[in-house]
C-alpha cells in the first residue's frame, strides 16, 4: 500500500510541477472553443493471479482468472481553449480460470469490474506535445465468484466498492500528417467497503477498506477522416485491495487479508474531436 501511495504522490507532484512550469507559456489548442471530444474502446485482458486462496494454511494455491475483455467510453466538452469537463465508463468481464492442482481444486469462476469517472481537464501545448492534466472523481465496483471441486463443494462470492479522488494526465504528439502517438497515466485512492459470502464461513466477511488504482496506456492513432481517428495500443492497470486474501484463516473461518490484481492487454479505439 505504501508503494501505491508513493506512486500517487509522485504523479500528483508531476502534474503540479507541469502546470507551474508551463502555465506561463501555454498556448491555445488548435481545437475550436466549445467542442466535443471522446472515444469508444474495446480491449483484451490476459489471465492473471487473483491472490485469493480458499484456506490460509496448507497445500492451497491462489486462484487464477481466465482471459477477459472490456469496453470503455469517454465523452468530454471543451468550455474554452484550455478547460474541459469529461465523463467516462469502463466494464471488464473475466472468464473462469482453470482449476488449481491443490487439495480441493480451488477455482475462480468469474469476475466483474466496472468504474465510472468524472473529471476536469486543462489542455496546454508544449512544442509538438499536447498535455492535459486532469483531476476528478472515480467510483469502482468489483465482484468475483469461487468454488472448489471436492464434495461437498464450497463456494464463495466477494464484492467490493469504493469512491474517491483521481488524478492523471493525457498526452499526444503528431508523428506525421495523419499518424500520432497518445498515452495516459492516472492514479486514484478510493474509500469504501468489501464483503464476502460463502457456504462454509462461520461468519460473513464485511469491513471498510481503502483501495488504490494505477493505470497506464499508450498507443498509435491514424486520422482517417477530419477529427476522427482509429487507434491501437496496450494498457496496464493495478487494482489494490479489491479482494480478500483468504476465505478461511487458521485462526477462524472468516475472510481476511487483502488481494490485488494486475491486469493488462491490447486495445483498439475510435476517437473523435469536433
Amino acid at each position: 500500500m505504501k508503494s501505491i501511495v508513493f506512486a500517487l504522490s509522485a504523479l500528483s507532484s508531476l502534474l503540479l510541477a507541469t502546470g507551474a512550469t508551463m502555465a506561463a507559456d501555454a498556448q491555445a489548442a488548435n481545437a475550436p472553443v466549445a467542442s466535443w471530444f471522446g472515444y469508444a474502446e474495446g480491449g483484451y485482458v490476459f489471465r492473471n493471479n487473483t491472490q485469493t486462496r480458499e484456506i490460509e494454511v496448507g497445500d492451497y494455491d491462489e486462484a487464477r482468472t481466465g482471459n477477459g475483455g472490456y469496453g470503455a467510453a469517454k465523452l468530454g466538452y471543451r468550455l474554452n481553449d484550455a478547460w474541459d469537463v469529461a465523463a467516462g465508463f469502463r466494464y471488464l468481464k473475466q472468464s473462469s480460470g482453470r482449476e488449481n492442482d491443490d487439495d480441493y481444486n480451488w477455482q475462480f469462476t468469474g469476475g466483474r469490474y466496472w468504474n465510472a469517472d468524472i473529471e476536469a481537464g486543462y489542455r496546454m501545448q508544449r512544442d509538438d506535445w499536447s498535455l492535459r492534466p486532469f483531476l476528478g472523481l472515480r467510483y469502482q465496483h468489483y465482484g468475483a465468484d469461487f468454488t472448489d471441486h471436492v464434495s461437498p463443494d464450497y463456494t464463495a462470492t466477494e464484492t467490493s466498492w469504493g469512491i474517491g479522488p483521481r488524478v492523471g494526465i493525457d498526452v499526444s504528439k503528431p508523428l506525421g500528417a495523419q499518424l500520432s502517438f497518445f498515452g495516459s497515466a492516472d492514479a486514484a485512492v478510493l474509500f469504501g467497503k468489501i464483503k464476502a459470502e460463502g457456504n462454509y464461513f462461520t461468519e460473513e466477511g464485511s469491513e471498510s477498506r481503502t483501495f488504490a488504482t494505477l493505470g497506464l496506456k499508450a498507443g498509435l492513432a491514424w486520422e482517417f477522416a477530419p477529427g476522427v481517428k482509429l487507434g491501437a495500443g496496450y494498457q496496464l492497470e493495478y487494482l489494490s485491495g479489491i479482494g480478500y486474501k483468504t476465505f478461511s484463516t487458521d485462526a477462524d473461518d472468516v475472510p481476511a487479508g487483502k488481494a490485488s490484481q494486475f491486469t493488462h492487454g491490447p486495445f483498439a479505439r475510435i476517437s473523435f474531436n469536433y
